[in-house]
């Protein structure tokens, strides 16, 4: 196991949600990258879509995803309340 240098620590939130994932979303800047779970696979033997610009149809698409995801997710370590 490895630890993030603590400079780089306040950069990094890890965030935990009760749904089941069927594809992983990672934005950095304008960048969006949608990663589908394919059945069976691994997810490097699945495609990646690459979109560029949050607004623009497919981009604004998967940046809903995330933000829906973030907002109903809990920090680590934190509980939801009941």
């Amino acid at each position: 196991r490895q630890s993030l240098a603590p400079q780089h620590q306040p950069n990094l939130e890890i965030r935990l949600f009760s749904n089941y994932p069927a594809l992983s979303i990672a934005i950095f800047d304008q960048d969006l990258y949608v990663y589908p779970y394919g059945y069976g696979v691994r997810g490097i033997e699945a495609p990646v879509f690459h979109f560029y610009g949050l607004t623009r149809r497919g981009g604004a698409f998967y940046a809903e995803q995330f933000e829906r995801v973030y907002r109903d997710a809990v920090l680590l370590g934190e509980r939801r309340a009941a």
